[in-house]
């Protein structure tokens, strides 16, 4: 197992595909200006953010910040990103959420299933092409719906061919072996204890990532599979099995005789895991909310959450994308049911319209509109912290 603090920072990865800070307001940390300065924008720059978790969130509540006439200040945000790769990701993610022929829970469901499955549903694989010919669009004429919100003019040509050459990457006819690639990845991370390396995650759980605020929403078996597969979030019955090549990204490396050259592969996190952007923390708009993170039999050492950071994720992505589309809170209407704030007639538009949604057959379509209820995980049967305690 990697020891070397070189080592460790390489299972960090190289390239970043999310973040390890839950989402926030960018405008929250904005100094409340004078009335002159009201009608300026507000510029904000993000370094490095790894996805679009505060632009998404601050775009999402701009409309709490109107003045008593209704009027709103301008936002500009500004992002730097290292890699080509991790912003062609940003603007794919985008396009997702603001892609508005899609009815709101597929949406929600879509985006996190990009965001952080190493492996995909073969529609939505299909889908993420499709977005890669209108990014593809954007990139080449400035046109398409996007356009409007999306400034591009700053980016080097160098910087815009190679974005190119990112979207075509995702054609489901390019081959991106995602499950080797990612099991060598994991080899070279255990080394010797690769065989034990369930053992290894018990207790990087219980000792490490149990730790984080709110983190134990994070299910232990939730956290396993992801490690072991790569698939962070499931939604009902549905079958993962084609590669999510948004995360494939070249990273320099060094060839026998050969020198420097670029490695195309998947150089993303393989320790922590995509559930804290979203995953542990969430405005809490009344007691359903509040009930998120409810845990049972509190001091008895055999805690356990009532919910799930699944749930948690769902939760603040369809809060962001509702906001973003009606402009009030999204609120929880029944207790532990994620989806119940969207009202009778998105779920009509749900059933009214399945030709619209990402590539799926019209049986398929009937099955996944049903709102999913994600299954409650318990930990009765999970050897437990103490068990992990044990495991070292």
């Amino acid at each position: 197992m990697a020891r070397t603090t070189s080592g460790m920072m390489m299972s960090l990865g190289t390239v970043n595909m999310w973040g390890f800070s839950p989402a926030f307001d960018l405008l929250d940390r904005v100094e409340q200006v004078s009335q002159q300065e009201d009608t300026m924008p507000v510029n904000l720059l993000l370094i490095g953010p790894g996805d679009i978790r505060h632009a998404l969130h601050t775009v999402a509540r701009r409309r709490r910040t109107a003045t008593k006439d209704g009027a709103l200040r301008p936002i500009h945000i500004y992002v730097y990103e290292r890699s080509v790769e991790t912003l062609a990701r940003h603007l794919l993610l985008w396009a997702i959420a603001q892609d508005w022929d899609i009815p709101l829970r597929q949406r929600c469901n879509t985006f996190l299933e990009v965001f952080g499955n190493a492996l995909v549903q073969e529609r939505t694989a299909s889908y993420i092409e499709e977005k890669s010919k209108e990014l593809m669009e954007l990139l080449h004429y400035e046109r398409g719906w996007l356009a409007d919100q999306v400034d591009l003019s700053h980016l080097k040509m160098k910087t815009r061919d190679e974005l190119v050459d990112t979207f075509r990457s995702w054609s489901t006819k390019v081959h991106f072996d995602v499950v080797k690639l990612r099991d060598h990845r994991l080899r070279h991370y255990y080394e010797v204890r690769y065989d034990y390396r369930d053992n290894l995650i018990d207790w990087d759980y219980t000792m490490n990532l149990k730790k984080i605020e709110n983190a134990s929403v994070i299910h232990i078996r939730q956290f396993r599979q992801w490690r072991n597969t790569g698939i962070a979030f499931e939604f009902g019955d549905q079958v993962y099995s084609e590669p999510n090549r948004s995360m494939a990204a070249y990273t320099e490396a060094r060839k026998k005789h050969h020198g420097s050259v670029l490695c195309r592969g998947l150089w993303t996190d393989i320790v922590v895991g995509p559930y804290v952007s979203f995953g542990v923390d969430c405005e809490k708009t009344n007691k359903y909310a509040e009930q998120l993170f409810e845990i049972h039999n509190k001091g008895t050492g055999v805690e356990q959450n009532r919910h799930n950071t699944a749930e948690v994720a769902v939760y603040n992505v369809l809060s962001s994308l509702y906001e973003v589309e009606t402009g009030e809170r999204y609120q929880m209407r029944k207790a532990h049911d994620v989806y119940s704030g969207i009202g009778e007639s998105d779920l009509e538009k749900s059933d009214a319209k399945p030709s619209e949604r990402p590539n799926q057959e019209e049986e398929e379509e009937k099955e996944s509109n049903k709102l999913t209820k994600i299954e409650e995980v318990r930990e009765d049967d999970e050897d437990g912290d103490d068990s992990a305690e044990r495991r070292k």
